[in-house]
Parts: C-alpha cells; sequence; structure tokens
C-alpha cells in the first residue's frame, strides 16, 4: 500500500481509544445514552485486541468518569501511542439519519496524510452492503453568537480548510480519527450497532482495520 510509505514496522504498538463524554457529560440521551454507548464500544475494542499481544489498548477514561478533552489530549501526547481514535455516535431530529462518518486530521495538519489513511482503512473495513461508511473532514464555520454551523467536506472536494474542526483533533500531535459509529437517533442503526453482537462486530472490524493499516499479517 504506497500510502503506508510511513508506517514503522514494530512488533509492539500502543492504541489509544477514546470514549467521548463520561460522567456529567452524557453527549446525545436518547433511547440509549451516548456516553454509555461509547464506552461499551471501546471496551469491546479492548477486549479483541487483548487477544493479540502485539497491541496495548489504552482507554482515556473508565465507565460513568467525565475528563475534559483537554485533559485526555494531553495525556494522549505525553504517552505517544501509535495512533488515536475517538468514538462517538451521531444524531438528528428527524431520526432518519444513518450511517457512519469519519474524520481525518484537517488539510494542513502535519499528520494529515497518516490519518487521512488511517480513515480510509477504517471505511473500508466497515463496508458491507447494508453499511457504506464515509470519510469527512468537519469544520465548525462561526456563524453568529458564539453559534457555529457544522461543514462535512466530503475528501475529494477539501482544498483549503480554515475554521477548526474536533477538539481531538486540533489537539493531538499524534495520529487521530474521529469516528461517529452510527446514528443514536435512529432505530435502525441501534438494532444493528448498539447489543453485544454489534459491539463485538465493531471490535472485529476495527481490529481488521488497524492490522491492515500497520501492514500486519
Amino acid at each position: 500500500d504506497a500510502t503506508n510509505t510511513y508506517i514503522e514496522q514494530k512488533e509492539h504498538y500502543t492504541i489509544v481509544i477514546d470514549p467521548a463524554y463520561g460522567g456529567e457529560l452524557t453527549g446525545y440521551v436518547g433511547a440509549l445514552t451516548e456516553a454509555e454507548v461509547n464506552y461499551a464500544m471501546a471496551e469491546a475494542i479492548m477486549k479483541r485486541f487483548e487477544e493479540d499481544k502485539r497491541f496495548t489498548i489504552v482507554l482515556t477514561r473508565a465507565n460513568g468518569e467525565s475528563k475534559a478533552e483537554k485533559e485526555k489530549a494531553t495525556k494522549i501526547n505525553e504517552d505517544k501511542p501509535d495512533l488515536c481514535i475517538s468514538l462517538y455516535t451521531a444524531h438528528e431530529r428527524s431520526g432518519k439519519g444513518s450511517g457512519m462518518q469519519i474524520y481525518p486530521k484537517k488539510i494542513g495538519d502535519p499528520l494529515n496524510e497518516e490519518s487521512l489513511a488511517l480513515a480510509n482503512h477504517v471505511q473500508k473495513a466497515f463496508q458491507k452492503d447494508n453499511w457504506q461508511p464515509n470519510v469527512f473532514y468537519r469544520q465548525y464555520v462561526p456563524v453568529e453568537n458564539n453559534l457555529f454551523q457544522i461543514q462535512n467536506i466530503k475528501v475529494e472536494e477539501a482544498k483549503e480548510l480554515t475554521q477548526s474542526t474536533w477538539n481531538i483533533l486540533e489537539d493531538t500531535t499524534v495520529n487521530t480519527i474521529a469516528v461517529e459509529q452510527f446514528y443514536l437517533s435512529n432505530e435502525a442503526d441501534i438494532a444493528m450497532w448498539a447489543n453485544e453482537a454489534g459491539y463485538k462486530e465493531i471490535a472485529d472490524r476495527y481490529y481488521q482495520a488497524i492490522c491492515n493499516y500497520f501492514q500486519m499479517k
């Protein structure tokens, strides 16, 4: 894979999984609470990777714990893991929104190339007949009164991105992606993913994506 020429071949890799929110920071609350779902996904991923001694998985928080994003980013930068995946779920008012969005560091970031390659590997690993993930650049465009308009821009259409993106992507100095895993406002998405079998499949597909990214057999 020509896009992975910068990958350092190692015997052991450290992966940080960041389950967003936690504690009093609940995230979206619908049929389920986003912070709890994010942690359930992270825990399943950790258990999957524990089977392979080539990896160490570090979670940014314990279950029910709240940590500020700046605090998490500082710790990630100090620990210098090989990569970080920050897990979210999406939501919107109609309940019709569905799917998975993967966000790399923006154009101009020194780690844009690595982050985009990781995002593409995750996208490929999660593709199936009834599930087609997308890779976008995210930016927050100021409108008025400290409000922002969210823009998701297709990678092939992105040229110059001048506005801020996800905090975890702005603040980390290691290869990081943010992922909206599925829509917590969509009943079909919840039925597919927010259960023991769904979390296990999520973990298996991240394992596949990361092994492929590091060109491991």
